[in-house]
C-alpha cells in the first residue's frame, strides 16, 4: 500500500504548477474554499505501489457534509479500436504518450472519448455481441512505473483539475453529481433529503417545502427516522423554512459551513461567502 509521502512526491509537478492547490494527507484540494471542498483523493490500493485516485466535491449545506465523486483511471486506445467510434474525426485525437511502455502506436484516451466508449458500449452488453465493444487498455497508477505517474499527473492537470474548478455555483454542483457515472449506488437525484438543503441554500422555498413533505412520505425515511432525528437537533430549521425566514436559515446554514470547516481543519483555505438565499 502507498504512503502520505508517496502521494505527496507522486503530486509534486502538480503541486508546483498549480498554486490554488494543497496536499492535506491525501486529499489534493483547491483554495480558496467556499461553500464546498473540491479536490483529488488518492487513495491506497489492496495492490503494493498502487493509488486509487478519485474525484471529490463536499458541499457543505447541510449538518452534514454531502460528497459527491467518482473514480478516475488511465487508459490508452489503439487506432483500430477508435475508429469504431466514427463520430470522433482525426482532428479530435490525440498524440500517442510514447512515454508509457504501453502506449506505442496507441492514443491516450481523453474523457470526452471515455465517455463516447461507455455510450457506445451499451449497445454490446450481451456477450455474443462482445467483439464489437470498443476496448481500452487501463493503466494502473504504480509508483514503481514513473510514466505511470506522469500520465496521472497529466490527467489531473489537463482533464481532472479543470472540470472541479468549474463547479462554482450550487448548480454547478447539481449538474456535477447528476452526470457521475454507474458507480454512484446513492444517485444524487434519489436524495430528497439532500435536494431539499440544497433548494433551501438556493433560495428555492417552495421546491424545499414541497421535498421536505415528500420526505414525511417516505416510508423509508419513517423507519430510519432520518427527519425525527434531523428535526431533535435542528428543532428551528423546519419553523425558519416554512416562515421562508432567510436570516434565520443563513445563519443555520453559516453555522454547519463553519462547523465542517473545523472538522476538516481548513480554515486558513477557507472564505466566508453569503449563501444564494442571501442574495
Amino acid at each position: 500500500m502507498t504512503t502520505i509521502s508517496q502521494a505527496r512526491k507522486a503530486l509534486q509537478p502538480v503541486l508546483a504548477h498549480n498554486p490554488d492547490l494543497v496536499l492535506m494527507g491525501r486529499f489534493l484540494i483547491i483554495k480558496p474554499v467556499h461553500h464546498m471542498l473540491k479536490g483529488i483523493f488518492l487513495d491506497r490500493s489492496s495492490i503494493k505501489n498502487q493509488f486509487v485516485t478519485s474525484t471529490s466535491v463536499r458541499l457543505f449545506a447541510g449538518p452534514w457534509t454531502s460528497m459527491r465523486g467518482e473514480r478516475f483511471h488511465g487508459f490508452f486506445i489503439t487506432q483500430k479500436e477508435l475508429e469504431k467510434l466514427i463520430f470522433f474525426a482525426a482532428s479530435d485525437r490525440v498524440i500517442n504518450h510514447n512515454d508509457h511502455p504501453d502506449a506505442a502506436e496507441k492514443v491516450r484516451v481523453t474523457s470526452e472519448i471515455r465517455k463516447a466508449v461507455y455510450s457506445f458500449n451499451k449497445d454490446y452488453r450481451s456477450p455474443e455481441h462482445w467483439d464489437n465493444c470498443v476496448r481500452m487498455e487501463w493503466v494502473r497508477w504504480d509508483i514503481a512505473d514513473p510514466a505511470s505517474i506522469r500520465l496521472m499527473c497529466e490527467m489531473i492537470e489537463d482533464e481532472v483539475l479543470p472540470d472541479l474548478r468549474k463547479i462554482v455555483s450550487f448548480d454547478d454542483f447539481v449538474t456535477f453529481a447528476d452526470t457521475l457515472g454507474w458507480a454512484d449506488h446513492f444517485p444524487y437525484r434519489t436524495s430528497a433529503f439532500e435536494r431539499m438543503f440544497v433548494a433551501t441554500a438556493e433560495g428555492d422555498f417552495e421546491k424545499a417545502r414541497a421535498l421536505w413533505d415528500s420526505n414525511e412520505q417516505d416510508p423509508d425515511y419513517f423507519q430510519t427516522k432520518e427527519l425525527e432525528n434531523f428535526m431533535a437537533r435542528m428543532p428551528n430549521f423546519h419553523p425558519a423554512l416554512l416562515a421562508g425566514d432567510r436570516a434565520a436559515l443563513a445563519k443555520i446554514f453559516h453555522d454547519w459551513e463553519e462547523q465542517s470547516v473545523k472538522t476538516y481543519e481548513i480554515e486558513k483555505y477557507w472564505e466566508r461567502t453569503p449563501f444564494p438565499l442571501e442574495l
